[in-house]
């Protein structure tokens, strides 16, 4: 396997050709989404996905390649050799974590988290899990024009929520454990950045907040 040779390249493959491609398929996004919660065989995958293994090795192959996924472990299991999988992944990060990274950490952890993020919506999308009568649905949307004050704004208004997600699911860990409800896996992802070019006027959905007068 080729190594990455330039900033935001893995494996030979540009990190955001890479992610387009991954999320781009309904296996691959299955197999992202399972590789998420942890390290998985390949048999496994096609039982869990229910797809059949012939099926499911040219997509593991074109991911593994692309540096979408990794191994984690092979060995011997009778006369096979049986790789372990696992989705690449990093953790949070603010601000001023990614300003201590070099430009191609920057472009593939950016590239990896929104691989990651999309395939947990799309998969969820797929099976049916957006539903307009839940109450607890929230899929938003839009773009802010601001200036770079506001913008620092928002960044610091992302992280600060994201903070207080953390402490929700600490109360309701606590909450679990008088109540014995099992838990329910909800995804949620921050994306806050500058769009691709300035937007020609005025964004599609209007602030609920009605400016200062």
């Amino acid at each position: 396997m080729k190594a990455a040779t330039k900033a935001g390249e893995v494996k030979g493959r540009e990190i955001g050709d890479a992610v387009c491609y991954a999320i781009s398929h309904p296996v691959r996004i299955g197999i992202l989404a399972l590789l998420n919660e942890g390290v998985r065989t390949q048999s496994e995958i096609a039982r869990d996905l229910r797809v059949p293994q012939s099926t499911l090795q040219h997509h593991m192959v074109e991911l593994l390649n692309s540096g979408s996924i990794d191994i984690v472990e092979s060995r011997m299991v009778g006369n096979i050799l049986v790789h372990s999988y696992r989705a690449l992944r990093r953790g949070f990060f603010s601000t001023e974590d990614h300003h201590l990274l070099s430009e191609e950490q920057q472009r593939t952890v950016l590239g990896l988290t929104l691989q990651n993020a999309f395939a947990e919506h799309l998969a969820a999308f797929r099976a049916g899990k957006f539903k307009g009568d839940d109450p607890n649905l929230s899929v938003l949307w839009n773009w802010f024009q601001v200036d770079e004050e506001g913008e620092a704004e928002l960044a610091a208004e992302l992280q600060a929520s994201w903070e207080r997600l953390s402490e929700i699911e600490a109360r309701s860990a606590a909450r679990r454990v008088e109540s014995k409800e099992e838990s329910r896996s909800v995804i949620v992802s921050y994306i806050g950045h500058q769009r691709v070019r300035p937007a020609p006027g005025e964004p599609p959905f209007r602030s609920l907040v009605p400016a200062e007068e």
